[in-house]
């Protein structure tokens, strides 16, 4: 009699954790104590900063001498652990990499110096429509924001025109990809067209680059706004598929809950992964990566389990090893004490700020 429930304990873990890493639960709003002391700090252009924040920023790190840091990858990170170095000085060497950057430098000097909003502005974002492509299990879990809620509340709020583009929550990447492809072609709006992805949105816009970006049709696409996307899988999965015996309880229990092993197990980190091979975006199509670069202390209840696991990594967002979250020639804005939830990017003020960025920056 025992064997058969040890079993079905064994399912039910593997299941619970291949999920966890997706799913959500009330505790995401939670935000930790950082400091007890008032967070009025500034350092270069980010304010508000609470004491540690500013110790840590002002700390000086000669991890990435010589190397730029588009080219940091988490094999350096990896390397730098082993020999002793802290997570944490890893993830503020990181954010400084980006922040002292000329171009990501530019970004964060334009939303400091945001002040008056004028009325030309308004007028300009009302020429675009904003396509969202949500993450996965985003009707299951509304809370995590994976839906496109918080962002088209504020749109909605500024009469930008916007609305989600209907994924399958856990469609795999050649169907919402096929899906994300036919909106385009279909679009017929006025409006130029910006494509904002969240989280799991931002692979199956990756793949539907693969799939259809070199197509006439894509030309409509004028801007990519990648909010931490898993470009490159996660280990996470990798973890949970790992051997033969994980995989065969998977694709039994799995099910069992309304999801599909296949569309979880596309998003392993490794090279038979279909998110390992690199995609070039069209020239036509600007692109900016939003890239939440947390410390320990700045990580919600909800990613810290899975924030902790991938630790031996180096700096992540609780979901996916920072350098997977950028798509190559694309511009980076390091938002500094954001996890993957990115409570701090649902401020309106930042995320219009950025928008506004996007729009500047959007060849017509």
């Amino acid at each position: 009699m025992c064997k058969p429930l040890l079993a079905r304990y064994i399912i039910l873990f593997l299941i619970t954790s291949s999920l966890s890493f997706c799913a959500s639960e009330a505790f995401i709003e939670y935000k930790p104590i950082l400091s007890s002391s008032p967070c009025n700090k500034t350092w270069k252009t980010l304010e508000n900063l609470c004491d540690e924040d500013l110790e840590d920023l002002t700390s000086s790190f000669d991890f990435w001498k010589g190397i730029e840091p588009e080219k940091i990858s988490s094999e350096h990170f990896k390397e730098l652990l082993r020999k002793g170095n802290s997570i944490d000085s890893l993830s503020v060497a990181y954010f400084q990499a980006w922040a002292n950057l000329p171009r990501s430098s530019a970004i964060l000097e334009f939303l400091k110096n945001r002040k008056k909003i004028d009325q030309q502005t308004i007028l300009e974002r009302k020429k675009y429509f904003v396509a969202i492509i949500p993450g996965m299990f985003y009707k299951d879990n509304p809370i995590t924001g994976a839906d496109g809620a918080p962002v088209r509340y504020i749109l909605d709020s500024q009469g930008v025109p916007n609305g989600n583009i209907p994924i399958d929550q856990v469609g795999s990447l050649e169907e919402n990809s096929e899906q994300i492809c036919n909106f385009i072609k279909n679009y017929n709006r006025q409006e130029y067209l910006i494509l904002y992805s969240t989280s799991k949105g931002g692979s199956d816009f990756k793949y539907a680059v693969s799939k259809c970006g070199k197509e006439n049709y894509f030309s409509k696409v004028k801007a990519w706004l990648n909010v931490a996307g898993l470009l490159r899988g996660t280990p996470l999965m990798t973890h949970r598929t790992d051997s033969f015996i994980k995989r065969f309880f998977l694709r039994v229990g799995i099910p069992l809950y309304g999801y599909r092993f296949d569309s979880l197990y596309e998003l392993r980190k490794s090279e038979d992964s279909p998110l390992a091979t690199e995609v070039r975006t069209p020239s036509s199509m600007y692109v900016l990566n939003v890239l939440g670069i947390p410390m320990t202390r700045h990580i919600t209840f909800r990613g810290f389990p899975n924030y902790s696991e991938l630790a031996m990594y180096g700096p992540n967002d609780g979901l996916t090893l920072l350098p997977d979250a950028i798509q190559a020639g694309g511009d980076v804005f390091p938002l500094w004490a954001n996890d993957h939830y990115f409570l701090k990017f649902r401020d309106p003020s930042m995320f219009l700020g950025v928008l506004d960025w996007v729009i500047q920056n959007i060849k017509k």
